[in-house]
């Protein structure tokens, strides 16, 4: 009876940590293959920081500004601002960037949210 309950204990034990290797092995190969975040779609702006100060989506429909930006899976997309609609720009993936006109823009994803400054204007923008 005693070989029979090591048997299972050990079972467990190996079992165990092949659920524990395996978790390891794919946190692993995210890292390695450099996941990024899905940015294919588009974007509202939800907040706007110039020279310090913050504007929320209220603040900003009240000041009469508007903002999206479309990233499309050929790498390219349109940012559109009162007053600049559709204009056209592309993105890296693997850099975390998007260049418009001679202008590489760095892009910061946490979750849905997406930032980036232009212009010495910070944009905060939600995935619709």
């Amino acid at each position: 009876m005693q070989n029979t309950k090591n048997k299972g204990l050990l079972a467990g034990i190996v079992g165990g940590a092949v659920a524990i290797v395996a978790i390891v092995a794919i946190i692993l190969v995210l890292i390695i293959t450099g996941a990024k975040a899905d940015l294919v779609g588009t974007w509202k702006m939800k907040s706007m920081t110039e020279k310090g100060k913050e504007y929320n989506t209220s603040q900003l429909e009240v000041l009469g500004y508007d903002g999206s930006i479309t990233f499309r899976e050929d790498g390219a997309g349109t940012f559109s601002m009162t007053g600049k609609t559709g204009v056209p720009f592309e993105y890296d993936k693997e850099k975390s960037t998007m260049t418009i006109g001679n202008e590489t823009i760095e892009l910061k994803v946490s979750g849905s949210t997406l930032t980036f400054e232009y212009d010495s204007i910070g944009m905060s923008f939600e995935k619709e």
